[in-house]
This record gives C-alpha cells, sequence and structure tokens, in this order.
C-alpha cells in the first residue's frame, strides 16, 4: 500500500506511518480488524500524519495476549514504539476501549493532548450483564464481524451470492466468537469500573444511533461519567463509521481537533475515499473457495434494532401489541437476511414466499413511541414438517438496566408460491421447511365445519347461547403476501380489530371505558396460528369468544378465522389474547382495573 511505511516491530505489535503532514496521530483499531482499516479515514485529512497501530486483537488472533495484559496495557507498549510524540489518539470498537483504558489507568500525564473514539462499547457500572445481554452482545459481536466481512470484499460483496458471503461471514464469525467473545465480554464489564471522572485529555467520542455498541442510554451515562468527553450519536453513522462515513466522520474529528490543537483547517475539498477499502476483519484469500450456508438453524444468534411505527401510540404514547409482533416479525427477517437467504431472494431465486406460521409473545413491560428496541433471535429445536422455530427477546434500555418487554416463540414456512417464480432449484439447507401450502404442515388443530341445508354461516359460527361474536370480512390485497394469500400480520391485525369491534357490540367499547372509567387496555399475552391458506379476496369469517374471566382482571379469548369451501367452512386460523386494563388517572392510577359483574356478564356474552 503506497505511503504506509513500517516504522517499528515488537513482541507482534507493529507501527505503520501513512501520508500526509502536520499534528500526529495514532489509531488503534478494532476486534478482529487490521492497521488498514484507516485508509479512508486518513484520505480525509490530509492535514494530519497518521501511524497505525497492528494490536495483538488483530484479525484471526488466538486471544493468547490477553494473558499478557489487557487492551489499555498492550496500547502503551505500542505508543513506545511510535517514533514521534502524538498529538492525539484516534480508536475504533475495541480499539477505543483500549484509549480509555489507556487514559483511566496511565500514571502521570497521558502523553497527548486530545482522543476521538468511534463507536466504543461502554457498560455504566450499575448496569447489569444478564444472560440476555451475553447473548444479544454475541449478536452484536457477529454483525460486526458480517460488516467487516462485506467491508473487506469491497465492490465484490454485490457480485457473490448472498449465500456465499453468508458463509464466508458464518466463518468469520464462529472464529472470532470463540477466542473473541470471552475476551470481549470481558472488557464490556470493565468498562464500568473504570474511572473516567479524572480524565483531563478532551476526547470526543461519535457513534451511531442504532450501533449497539453504545446505545443512547449507555452513551448519555459514559457522558456523565466523562466530564473530558463530549459524546455524539448520529443517525448517519454506522460502526464502521470510519469507513462509511469517512467524510462526515473526518469533518467531525478535524473541527474539534482544530479547536483543541490548534491544528490547521482542510482545504475546502477533502481527497475521494479508496475505491475499495483494505481488508477488515479478514483477508481476502481467507474468503475465496467458500461454500454457501449449510445449517439455517445454526444457534448463532442475531440481533436487530428497530423502533414500535408511530401508528401504534393509540393511546397516550403506549404502543399497542400488535407493534410488538410486528417488531419480531422484522427481526426474524432479519436473521434470514444475515444467512444469505432473505424473503425477496428466496422468492425470486427459489420460488418461496417466507411465511410466519404460529407466534407466541408474553408482553412484560410496556413499549412507547421512540423506544429503541434491541431484538435477539435465536433457533430452536426443529420438529418434522412444523416449519423453522425460533425464539426472540425484545428489549429496551430503561432506567439504567434492560427491560425485557418480549418473550416470543415463533415458526416459520417457506411455501411455494403460485406464479413459479424461481429460477433456481431449493438448496439443501432450505429444503427441510418447504412446503406446497400451509395446510401440509403438521398440525392437529385444522378442522372444518358442514353447513347444513338451509343453514347461513352464523348459524354454525355463532349459535344461539354460544356467546361468540362473528364478523365477516374480505382478503384484501394490501393484507397478503406474493399476489397470493393473506400473511401472518392480517391475523394480527385482525386479532386487534375483533377485540374492539367486540368490545363496542357488548357496551365495553375502548373510548367509553377510557372516558368513564380511566381504563386502558393492556394486552400480556398473544398467539396466533395460521393452519392453512385464505387467498385475496375471499370472504374471512371470524369468530371472538371469551372463554374465562381470571380473578377479576384479566379475560383470555379465542379467536377463528374460517374460510367457506363448497359447503364447509375450512378453520384456517387460530389466535388467543389475555387482556385487561390499568388505570390511567386518578388516586388509582398505575393500578390493575378490577371487573365488575356487569362487565364480566358482557364479556362471556350479555351486555354492559
Amino acid at each position: 500500500m503506497t505511503g504506509w511505511d513500517t516504522v517499528a516491530r515488537a513482541d507482534g505489535l507493529e507501527v505503520r506511518r501513512g501520508p500526509g503532514q502536520g499534528p500526529v496521530l495514532v489509531a488503534a483499531h478494532g476486534i478482529e480488524d487490521s492497521w488498514g482499516i484507516w485508509r479512508d479515514l486518513v484520505e480525509q485529512l490530509p492535514n494530519y500524519r497518521l501511524y497505525a497501530l497492528q494490536l495483538p486483537w488483530h484479525g484471526g488472533n488466538s486471544y493468547a495476549w490477553r494473558a499478557e495484559g489487557s487492551p489499555g496495557e498492550w496500547l502503551r507498549r505500542a505508543l513506545d514504539l511510535v517514533p514521534e510524540r502524538p498529538a492525539a489518539l484516534v480508536g475504533h470498537s475495541f480499539g477505543a476501549n483500549a484509549v480509555l483504558e489507556y487514559l483511566a489507568r496511565c500514571e502521570g500525564a497521558p502523553g497527548i493532548d486530545a482522543a476521538v473514539l468511534a463507536a466504543p462499547f461502554y457498560r455504566p457500572a450499575d448496569f447489569p450483564v444478564s444472560p440476555a445481554i451475553r447473548l444479544r452482545s454475541e449478536g452484536a459481536l457477529r454483525k460486526v464481524i458480517r460488516q467487516g466481512v462485506t467491508l473487506a470484499l469491497g465492490p465484490r460483496a454485490d457480485r457473490i451470492d448472498p449465500e456465499v458471503v453468508a458463509a464466508m461471514s458464518q466463518k468469520a464469525s464462529d472464529r472470532a466468537v470463540v477466542g473473541g467473545l470471552p475476551v470481549f465480554h470481558r472488557e464490556f464489564e470493565n468498562s464500568g469500573r473504570l474511572d473516567l471522572s479524572g480524565i483531563k485529555v478532551p476526547t470526543l467520542v461519535l457513534a451511531g444511533v442504532d450501533d449497539e455498541s453504545l446505545t443512547p442510554m449507555r452513551a448519555a451515562a459514559l457522558d456523565h461519567a466523562m466530564p473530558a468527553a463530549t459524546v455524539r450519536l448520529r443517525g448517519v453513522y454506522g460502526h464502521f463509521c470510519h469507513v462509511t462515513q469517512a467524510r462526515e466522520l473526518a469533518r467531525e474529528a478535524d473541527a474539534f481537533l482544530r479547536r483543541t490543537l490548534s491544528a490547521p483547517a482542510l482545504p475546502g475539498a477533502a481527497a475521494e475515499p479508496a475505491s475499495e477499502p483494505v481488508p477488515a476483519c479478514v483477508t481476502a484469500s481467507d474468503l475465496e473457495e467458500e461454500g454457501t450456508v449449510t445449517n439455517l438453524l445454526d444457534g448463532a444468534p442475531t440481533t436487530y434494532v428497530g423502533m414500535p411505527r408511530y401508528e401504534g401510540a393509540n393511546i397516550r404514547t403506549w404502543i399497542g401489541f400488535k407493534h410488538f409482533m410486528y417488531l419480531v416479525e422484522e427481526a426474524v427477517l432479519e436473521y434470514f437476511r444475515e444467512r444469505g437467504v432473505g424473503a425477496r431472494d428466496m422468492y425470486h431465486r427459489y420460488g418461496l414466499g417466507l411465511e410466519i406460521v404460529d407466534s407466541s409473545v408474553q408482553l412484560p413491560a410496556t413499549l412507547f413511541v421512540d423506544d429503541r428496541v434491541y431484538a435477539t433471535v435465536v433457533s430452536a429445536t426443529p420438529k418434522p414438517e412444523q416449519g423453522a422455530p425460533f425464539t426472540v427477546t425484545l428489549t429496551v434500555e430503561r432506567g439504567g438496566e434492560a427491560v425485557t418487554v418480549l418473550k416470543g416463540k415463533l415458526r416459520v414456512a417457506l411455501v411455494a408460491v403460485k406464479d413459479g417464480s424461481g429460477t433456481e432449484p431449493v438448496p439443501a439447507v432450505l429444503a427441510p421447511f418447504v412446503v406446497p401450502e400451509v395446510a401440509a404442515l403438521a398440525n392437529t388443530k385444522s378442522a372444518s365445519l358442514p353447513i347444513g341445508p338451509g343453514q347461513e354461516v352464523a348459524d354454525v359460527l355463532v349459535p344461539e347461547g354460544s356467546g361468540a361474536y362473528l364478523w365477516s370480512w374480505r382478503a384484501p390485497y394490501y393484507y397478503c403476501h406474493f399476489s397470493d394469500r393473506l400473511q401472518h400480520s392480517a391475523y394480527v391485525r385482525t386479532l386487534e380489530e375483533v377485540v374492539d369491534r367486540f368490545l363496542h357490540d357488548r357496551g365495553l367499547a375502548i373510548g367509553k371505558l377510557l372516558e368513564e372509567r380511566a381504563w386502558i387496555p393492556v394486552v400480556s399475552r398473544a398467539r396466533v396460528q395460521v393452519l392453512s391458506d385464505i387467498f385475496m379476496e375471499e370472504t374471512v369469517h371470524t369468530v371472538f369468544t371469551v372463554e374465562d374471566v381470571i380473578k377479576d382482571t384479566v379475560y383470555t379469548a379465542r379467536m377463528d378465522c374460517y374460510v367457506r369451501r363448497g359447503d364447509s367452512l375450512e378453520l384456517a386460523a387460530t389466535a388467543t389474547i389475555m387482556h385487561g386494563y390499568a388505570i390511567s388517572r386518578g388516586e388509582e392510577a398505575g393500578t390493575v382495573a378490577l371487573f365488575d359483574e356487569d362487565v364480566k356478564a358482557a364479556l362471556l356474552g350479555g351486555q354492559a
């Protein structure tokens, strides 16, 4: 690489000097990365001279180095090899944490005047590290490694089969997780034990709002713990912002360094970034001749960061249960994308429709509009002919800790689409989960009801005395998938709507109870199962029945969706829900509402 000379090597450390003139910057790379990751940023900072360090946590290392020193200690040794006094340290991710440790623990003057840290990870001292957080951290680390692989491939990534890229990523992340995850966890936990209050070196911390390395809550804690730091979260930044947003980051870093170091300003036009980034995490030769993904249910966690849709904030700023389930769907789609078999590719390449056929969720805590939600998806053990199973957890960071807002299980089937759009044979990794139609899945709840001579649908589904409620509706195209059949989320929407229609019919309308009793609807459990296909513009007959009232505080109910085929009604989907109320105002605000006899009678079949 032109302009990058090796100026020192010792004890497995290496120092490279880059082009440029001006104040000296020394850069520390992240875990499973290399010194070369800094080239794009240096191109944008021509008024500085940068030394890039090759540190022991580079790509493919054994992690034996940790027994010989902490990241901060290794950084100190590397700085001793730099031939010039640095004006500032620059660190990314694991390297940024090494800088934090170095500054917090160095004895005497640190020998620098400023620091710029991109995407560090930080744990406030009182932030508990639970098993769920550890699993989420593994998923986040795997995501970082996958992103690094994509950077390593550069423009070639768009020309390579997505399944091949996924296999490359899997190989790299598996290798990194075995040795690197324990080290990563150790440093993550240690970050909250560092005394950052005594650091005097002005420090700029930059990260993306959706980067799990430094969530908004933990960024605020870092800003509070380190008075010398200026912490900024940007929507534009990703984890590798020093590469993918090199121009933007260079501008922020330069403005900060000029104020701090009295350095010369950048010229009006920054140099263009390099056409192809230097390999990060792994080398190109490591990635050649890979196969495709061989195990869809690999047990490795996938993480996803999302926010509930504004549509779901119907009562004050609380989010309704439907949008919890939408976030689960998005997280599972991310699981498939990460393995190179996203929903779009499966449709166009293999003629398969990715369908969620069963979702069961518990909602132990509330979700609010503007909450940033962290999802973790892990595969479970499959059963024959029942689809691909997963567990999903949604958490938010609130009150200084991770709060679980959803625990869920779901199953996915890959259904052959009717237009035969696939151009390639279905690969072996997907074949066990492919079915010709949803009804082909093994399911004991499938059923049909005969319609006798002279009977109407209502006579069969809601006979007199049943206490059930019937709502019939046409399946619109915007509730369908693949120009064809109702999708999972259509039934979730239907469950929400039929509850609302039922309550209004029984004199318990949501608006009425809000106004008269200050009751806010609360859903603590829900499950939706798709048993067979309902197709676009068929009539869906939806039956809602309250099954039980528990301790005068919640009711359990069942929704069944039927479609008429000839002289029978086929059960196509079923769902259950546990519903109650909280009191929103007055002396009892925040408590659970108790049902009186009129309410119970209305729920079980009468009018309030």
